[in-house]
């Protein structure tokens, strides 16, 4: 179903709702850097946890408390920025009204993002 909006308010809401890679790699790399974060997080994890139980008896409560008592760290991608966000030191664009309506959008439903 096509919206019947007009080209301005259109572009808005391009510039809000499009998202762009600013994780420091291009896509196919952070995809693989993503995964790999993942594995090394999880891979500390069981490696703390197997140096621990190493100098356990063989008491399950004991063992237990053990596990419990680590926790994994934490990581996370942070999700993509919206394209306003990215190009706003472009000369060009940052003085434009379009990018100030939008900037407003954006600060309303993201916070101070800006």
């Amino acid at each position: 179903m096509k919206h019947n909006n007009d080209p301005e308010k259109e572009k808005i809401l391009d510039y809000i709702h499009h998202r762009r890679n600013t994780y420091g790699e291009n896509d196919k790399s952070s995809r693989k850097a993503i995964h790999k974060n993942k594995q090394i997080v999880n891979k500390s994890y069981r490696t703390n946890i197997n140096k621990e139980l190493l100098n356990v008896s063989e008491d399950f409560d004991e063992i237990q408390n053990k596990i419990d008592s680590f926790r994994k760290k934490y990581w996370k991608k942070y999700s993509d920025k919206p394209l306003a966000f990215c190009l706003r030191n472009k000369p060009n664009f940052s003085n434009s009204r379009l990018f100030k309506i939008a900037k407003k959008i954006i600060k309303k439903k993201y916070g101070n993002m800006f």
